[in-house]
């Protein structure tokens, strides 16, 4: 249960990956902390002797790190698992908006979707559809019926977004290659 993101750890600290590292440390320090919350409560359910402590300000003391390192570990996995149950809520429920959308307009083709959980964004390229304007208010009213009501659709003809190519910034290869084909 500790190798495995140990492993990732280094390997985004080797990458140069911050993120990365930090995800993996993370899990590590999750799997790390629980494991000996387990073995705790363990060896208090089969009842094994206890450690001796010097007094009792020792042992307060003790417990006192345990629940702070359990805390301080438990608030940002929850938080965490939170943030990826409304994700994975948002995911679903904009696959089923894309599904019903194909099935229902047939007259259109979704060429790319991205689904933007964090940004509550559904970007979608079509293909048909009739005029943009009609077409992207039909869309964009259907959004709340799937739960998506502050969701923002961004919708894209093929080619939009994308730079031309000036053919003088082409190899010279290419160019001659164009000149030939013209």
């Amino acid at each position: 249960a500790l190798m495995p993101p140990l492993c990732t750890a280094g390997y985004g600290l080797a990458t140069g990956q911050p993120r990365f590292f930090l995800g993996a440390f993370f899990l590590f320090t999750i799997n790390g902390v629980f494991i000996a919350l387990a073995t705790l409560t363990i060896t208090r359910v089969l009842r094994l002797p206890a450690h001796a402590y010097p007094d009792e300000a020792a042992r307060r003391r003790g417990r006192l790190w345990i629940a702070t390192v359990v805390t301080a570990t438990l608030l940002p996995s929850i938080y965490l698992a939170v943030q990826l149950v409304h994700d994975e809520w948002f995911n679903t429920r904009a696959h089923r908006y894309l599904a019903a959308l194909e099935a229902s307009q047939k007259e259109i083709a979704i060429l790319t979707r991205d689904i933007l959980p964090r940004q509550r964004k559904i970007e979608i390229t079509l293909l048909g559809g009739g005029s943009a304007p009609d077409l992207d208010r039909t869309l964009q009213a259907r959004l709340p019926e799937f739960g998506l009501a502050g969701a923002v659709l961004e919708i894209r003809q093929p080619g939009e977004g994308r730079p031309r190519r000036d053919p003088s910034a082409l190899p010279t290869a290419t160019q001659q290659d164009l000149q030939h084909k013209t």
